[in-house]
């Protein structure tokens, strides 16, 4: 092997170490960011809640940005595929949140741990990936699990956790997969905080477009302390994400989205005693354990 090779190789594996920590690190972030935003949400309207979180949140990535360029240089231009994937963004933020009013939040995230199935074959038809059948097999497993904590067809009310709350957390998921997609398509020299803070500078248009429907007021310390402190975490866990996803190769960082599960029955424990009945808890360790298996048959190739 060529020196230039071996140098190639070794940047390789720290790209896909920083991007394995940030997917994990940003994954556990985001869901004691939920955490807070459902809490806040049982005082505020969810319109006023993603209002007040995008404000901040923009405003703590567009200095951040501000910061990597340096004083001598200028942010990027908005470019139209920054603009897309900002409103797919939009699309998976709002799709999630109002899902999360309507589902324990232990449940959506079980659901979620489909997405870094769906990216790895994503990656495999957009971006020319070899997967290979191991890799397939995972992905028709985890979907299996999915499928357990949705259960179509299996209460009187059409799904396991309710027709509504699962049409918006499938469109959830699809958003998110197209959203990361075009991540990794972007170019190379974007910073980070830059991303991230556009797609919260369009979450604060969508909370203005629903304001008329809902009845906004003025929060208490408590309240507006947890908004506060769900736009910190929202701001370092996109900032993360969006790393991990140009980071390192999907294959590699992809199922570390796993770590958010954890994290998301422990809140739901702790915060709500909703802890996921036995077809939840069954569907989750297949989805991970797909993933992890596929993980394991890539590092073995």
């Amino acid at each position: 092997m060529t020196a230039d090779a071996v140098a190639a190789s070794q940047s390789s594996r720290r790209g896909d170490l920083v991007g394995i920590a940030a997917m994990a690190g940003g994954n556990a972030l985001l869901v004691v960011n939920d955490t807070l935003v459902k809490l806040a949400a049982g005082a505020l309207p969810m319109s006023e809640v993603i209002f007040l979180r995008a404000v901040a949140a923009t405003t703590l990535l567009l200095l951040a940005a501000r910061v990597a360029v340096g004083a001598a240089g200028r942010l990027p231009r908005l470019t139209t595929p920054v603009v897309v994937r900002g409103l797919f963004e939009v699309g998976a933020s709002f799709t999630y949140l109002y899902a999360l009013q309507l589902i324990p939040i232990a449940d959506l995230a079980g659901l979620q741990q489909i997405v870094p199935l769906l990216i790895l074959a994503g990656a495999a038809v957009v971006f020319g990936e070899r997967i290979g059948w191991q890799g397939w097999i995972a992905a028709f497993v985890g979907l299996a699990g999915a499928l357990l904590i949705v259960r179509p067809g299996l209460t009187a009310g059409g799904l396991g956790i309710g027709a509504a709350g699962a049409v918006l957390a499938t469109l959830a998921v699809v958003f998110q997969v197209i959203r990361d997609l075009l991540t990794r398509a972007l170019p190379a020299g974007l910073p980070p905080p830059f991303v991230a803070g556009t797609s919260q500078a369009g979450m604060i248009v969508g909370g203005l477009v629903l304001a008329p429907f809902d009845a906004w007021s003025v929060p208490s310390t408590l309240t507006l302390a947890q908004v506060l402190g769900a736009s910190v975490l929202l701001a370092v866990a996109n900032n993360w994400l969006v790393t991990a996803m140009r980071a390192g190769r999907i294959a590699v960082v992809g199922p570390f989205r796993y770590a958010g599960l954890l994290a998301a029955l422990a809140s739901g424990w702790l915060v709500w005693a909703e802890f996921p009945d036995a077809l939840s808890l069954l569907g989750g360790g297949i989805i991970v354990a797909s993933g992890l298996v596929s993980l394991w048959l890539r590092a073995r190739r």
